[in-house]
């Protein structure tokens, strides 16, 4: 939506735009947003617009209950005109309307503890790609749920801290390392570091986890050394664009850790699906590639019982386009785990699973990744640096997996090369499937658990939005939804509406408001229901 104030009139404008990412937006042929008034006077531009949640536009955004992430823009003080809007761009997580099935899981106990785990001013390097860790004790007297973590995002190097995971555990290993902040490699990209997997992750534009009230992530005391975490080191990605720049490089972010000794009837874990150890084949340049990434039906055999998925963070780097994750049962495709339409490296987030998922030994969990390389001229690798490229699911899930060879918590279930797994070994795909323990990693990849590749059911790889439903002649009334024709389409200053934004722009002409579908939870898993069919990719 883009909206307007005229300086000699007075009369304000509301314009319906579309756009499928970094472009101009274009004008809706089928207007659904709908003028409430505004004003303007020295200081202050505010349009007031109202639109139906749903509205059936095929360029319309479904406004739903619970956090939605929302873009918005003006212009520079005292200048027209409609083009990009640079550091007058900025972004929120917004609930429009609340979401009751939310009430419990955001409810807040007086008696929680809480503990903060910061980067002890840790002065980050002038390069553009950063990775530091730090190490964290939190043994326990007795045993302790975690039941909340929170972003703590240093505002003095906001623009540099990018996003960041939280890893359990144990020493000796790695662990010693980091007892003062230090540039690092992941904690679990090599395996036998000591670290197990993470237990939560952060990308800009994300909040909170809040754990179910049936699970909690087990703290564990000194006295019982193999039943829950007591060891933790945060690594941070550090991106500078411009790392030539002087800005101020001292960070302290980190996260708020809530705990409670009133445990829960569940112990919860994580999990990496996809590609944990970033090993996918390169990407060409000037062309769409996707990868489809298995945690295959014979890793998951070895599971002990279902788990509960109630949470999970999509993740690529700069080139990703679209991303989503298939669920499969006896060969029947029986849903999607979750799914985002137009992906962006710069709103990424550990979101909640409403209602739970539930995963049985034996399922095979696809992980898809599109990427839009025509930006590149060159052969684009997958690794940690911000150029490079990734394709991973992390879920949080309970009841927590151990690894029946290993005991350790079950930390990937995925894509591996076989070079990267095991050095000089022959070339080819393999599974990531297990605790991180080299020797059983290698075992599973090489023998135990081959990598079967089988193509997902066609469908998921380009999108329906944008495509103009007026080309057969009919648009949806702005009042109702229902189809009319363009000539038959309302015009009106209010509505009945479920949603009413007010723009304000300080000090300047023109408001952009987007609502973006960052992260859509598509569960869809009754037993044989079918995907909705969509046009390949090009």
């Amino acid at each position: 939506m883009v909206g307007w104030v005229d300086d000699q009139t007075g009369e304000v404008t509301i314009q319906d735009r579309w756009a499928h990412g970094k472009a101009t937006p274009a004008v809706d042929s089928c207007p659904n947003w709908l003028s409430d008034g505004g004003f303007q006077n020295a200081t202050h531009t505010v349009v007031c617009a109202s639109r139906l949640r749903v509205t059936n536009d095929q360029s319309d955004r479904s406004i739903g209950n619970g956090p939605m992430k929302v873009i918005w823009a003006h212009n520079p003080d005292g200048t027209d005109g409609f083009g990009y809007h640079g550091s007058m761009r900025h972004a929120a997580s917004v609930e429009f309307f609340p979401n009751p099935s939310l009430d419990d899981l955001y409810a807040s106990n007086s008696t929680w503890d809480y503990v903060d785990l910061r980067m002890n001013s840790y002065v980050v390097p002038n390069l553009e790609t950063v990775y530091a860790c730090q190490s964290f004790n939190l043994t326990q007297p007795v045993d302790k749920h975690i039941v909340r973590i929170e972003p703590l995002i240093d505002p003095a190097t906001l623009g540099m801290v990018h996003h960041f995971l939280l890893h359990q555990c144990d020493v000796p290993g790695i662990w010693n390392n980091y007892t003062s902040p230090g540039k690092c490699t992941s904690p679990i990209a090599p395996a036998n570091t000591g670290c197990h997997s993470p237990i939560f992750g952060w990308g800009v534009g994300g909040g909170p986890l809040y754990l179910p009230p049936e699970a909690g992530y087990r703290l564990g005391t000194a006295s019982n050394p193999n039943h829950g975490m007591r060891y933790f080191i945060l690594e941070v990605h550090y991106n500078s664009p411009n790392p030539a720049l002087p800005l101020f490089r001292t960070d302290t972010s980190g996260v708020r850790v809530f705990y409670t000794d009133q445990l829960r009837p569940h112990d919860a874990g994580m999990m990496v699906l996809g590609d944990p150890f970033v090993s996918s084949k390169p990407i060409m340049p000037s062309t769409f590639t996707h990868i489809q990434a298995t945690c295959q039906d014979g890793c998951t055999s070895l599971w002990s019982h279902p788990i509960n998925i109630f949470a999970d963070f999509l993740h690529m780097h700069g080139l990703g386009s679209r991303i989503w994750s298939t669920i499969h049962r006896g060969g029947n495709q029986i849903g999607t785990l979750n799914r985002i339409e137009f992906y962006d490296y710069n709103f990424q987030e550990l979101g909640p699973i409403l209602p739970t998922v539930q995963l049985l030994p034996g399922d095979r969990i696809e992980t898809h990744c599109i990427f839009n390389s025509y930006s590149r001229t060159n052969t684009t690798s997958f690794g940690v640096n911000s150029d490079q490229e990734m394709c991973m699911e992390f879920v949080a899930y309970y009841p927590v997996l151990t690894d029946p060879d290993t005991s350790n918590p079950w930390a990937v279930c995925g894509y591996v090369d076989r070079e990267t797994i095991s050095k000089g070994a022959l070339l080819g795909n393999a599974s990531a499937c297990g605790s991180l323990d080299l020797t059983s990693l290698i075992t599973r990849a090489l023998s135990t658990v081959p990598y079967k590749l089988l193509l997902d059911v066609p469908g998921g790889e380009s999108s329906l939005f944008g495509l103009p439903n007026d080309n057969l002649g009919s648009c949806p009334d702005p009042m109702t939804g229902r189809m009319i024709t363009p000539s038959q389409a309302k015009k009106s200053n209010s509505v009945d509406t479920t949603l009413l934004i007010w723009g304000i722009g300080i000090g300047g002409f023109l408001v952009i408001i987007v609502v973006l579908g960052l992260g859509v939870n598509v569960l869809k898993l009754k037993q044989g229901l079918k995907p909705d069919t969509l046009p390949a990719a090009q």
